[in-house]
């Protein structure tokens, strides 16, 4: 949970887990479709699950500054939930 000056920024739990495991599907998917080198396939796996965390944290703090900065109505949709507080 995140506390911002006007709203608590909670989030969901389905958003927490799904990206590094979807990232690391695609990447093993993909590795096995289009690369025929073991090391790239490997490399693929490896680096899928810090990627989508690394990119999971960029979103959460995206939207942290955007209800920050900008305007609190918007992100209220999607995997965030927002708490007036």
């Amino acid at each position: 949970m995140i506390e911002l000056a006007t709203m608590k920024l909670e989030v969901v739990a389905a958003a927490a887990g799904s990206d590094p495991a979807l990232a690391l599907t695609l990447a093993i998917i993909y590795g096995y479709l289009m690369e025929d080198r073991v090391w790239v396939r490997v490399v693929l796996a490896i680096a899928a699950v810090p990627i989508a965390v690394v990119a999971n944290s960029f979103r959460i703090v995206g939207t942290g500054l955007l209800i920050q900065y900008w305007d609190p109505t918007r992100p209220r949709a999607s995997f965030i939930s927002l708490k007036d507080g």
